[in-house]
């Protein structure tokens, strides 16, 4: 395969002003940010966004930029070259990373319809062309995930940490220590260290009462210092009541799997106190029958009661919608008790851990998932593969649904049990 440049690298979009950029999961957290001190950053981004006049490099936006790397890729040799850098709004570099957008969708923290709307206005298209595009930038993610690839950082690897002096390396460490506790991504870590809480030893032992930092996100400055707690100390912290049902014969404990930032939903496993069922769409003709047995499943139980694991209620409203889009019982569905045990969780337990995934939290509580190498992003995709090829798919993809189903009652009992001792 020839040298490809990822800025243009599906010769049928040459056209496209705007493209999508997946970068190989085989590459990911190798990027020159993560390999820079703060300071080396700083200066890369400012210089960036003055090259560019402090606008969007794309679509010409005066909005809030993110500077962008830009890569290209030796699909022979596997090497990824880092060949510049270019100024980009919040939209042009949800594009860009159109995976991360999807997953930040699927948490409701972004509207993925206006990603795609933008793409859509900057290229003057329609939407069968970006999917299209879509579709073959995932063809070649996948196919560049398959190998490990070396990567060149060019004229800029003199900026990279081995290359740094030791107090810069150390500054570079302490940027990076903040963010291993959960609730603390870039923009809580810059506003910590503004005020110089730059170690996790120096955020768990913070006075708050003199402290007047307001953190905006999803907790507060007293929730991150428990985090830092409990991740310094490895103890678990009760916090409240795990609100979840008691053992009952009406719990449904269910999982889907969704295509690739989408709505379709194409498996779900669910689980009742005595037996395992599997539902699996083999074409999205087939959704909305899995869709009615599910449905029909629940109605044959008296006023069941539904759990799921997200932190966001996903696989609620994700069923909730696609049974309202296939006109089907929606409205019931909608009635039914529903516990999310990780929102549960979230609000009665601090654990010394970054996130609270359900696999994180469920090796954490020792349940024994089969396919460690498995994530939602590549059991989404290998079924993409199979809608196209005709494929069949593995053993293991279903095995992971189940295993994302079984590990809830597996948690709630780990937790169960902890509170009571």
């Amino acid at each position: 395969m020839p040298k490809i440049d990822n800025r243009t690298s599906h010769h049928k979009h040459k056209h496209l002003k705007l493209s999508i950029e997946l970068v190989p999961s085989t590459s990911w957290y190798t990027n020159l940010r993560t390999q820079v001190g703060r300071e080396t950053w700083d200066k890369i981004r400012k210089s960036t966004y003055k090259k560019y006049g402090n606008i969007c490099g794309i679509c010409g936006a005066k909005s809030r930029l993110n500077c962008h790397e830009m890569w290209e890729y030796d699909d022979n040799r596997h090497i990824q070259t880092l060949v510049g850098f270019i100024a980009l709004c919040n939209l042009c570099h949800h594009v860009k990373h159109i995976g991360h957008a999807g997953i930040q969708a699927s948490l409701q923290k972004l509207d993925f319809e206006t990603v795609i709307e933008h793409f859509m206005r900057v290229n003057s298209c329609d939407r069968d062309t970006f999917e299209e595009h879509k579709d073959m930038a995932f063809d070649t993610w996948k196919l560049r995930s398959k190998h490990k690839w070396r990567i060149d950082l060019g004229s800029y690897d003199d900026l990279t940490i081995a290359n740094l002096e030791k107090d810069d390396a150390q500054n570079l460490d302490e940027v990076d220590e903040l963010m291993k506790i959960h609730g603390v991504g870039f923009a809580t870590a810059d506003k910590l260290r503004s005020h110089g809480i730059d170690s996790i030893d120096k955020l768990a032992k913070l006075d708050l009462v003199r402290q007047t930092i307001v953190i905006k996100n999803r907790f507060d400055l007293r929730r991150i210092q428990l985090n830092a707690k409990s991740f310094l100390s490895g103890e678990i912290m009760k916090i409240g009541n795990l609100d979840v049902p008691d053992k009952n014969s009406k719990i449904v404990y269910f999982d889907i799997e969704t295509e690739p930032f989408g709505e379709r939903i194409w498996m779900i496993g669910y689980r009742t106190r005595s037996k395992f069922y599997q539902l699996y769409a083999n074409t999205w003709a087939d959704e909305k029958k899995i869709l009615a047995r599910f449905l029909a499943f629940l109605k044959s139980l008296k006023e069941p009661i539904i759990i799921s694991y997200s932190t966001t209620s996903f696989d609620f409203y994700k069923v909730y919608n696609a049974l309202e889009r296939l006109g089907l019982d929606y409205r019931f569905f909608g009635s039914l008790k529903h516990v999310d045990v990780g929102s549960s969780l979230l609000n009665s337990y601090i654990l010394p851990i970054n996130n609270y995934r359900l696999k994180e939290v469920g090796k954490y509580a020792g349940y024994p998932f089969k396919n460690d190498d498995l994530d939602g992003l590549a059991v989404a995709m290998e079924y993409a593969n199979h809608i196209t090829t005709g494929k069949k798919l593995e053993r293991k993809y279903f095995e992971y649904n189940k295993d994302d189903v079984l590990a809830i009652p597996f948690i709630i009992n780990y937790f169960r049990k902890y509170g009571s001792d």
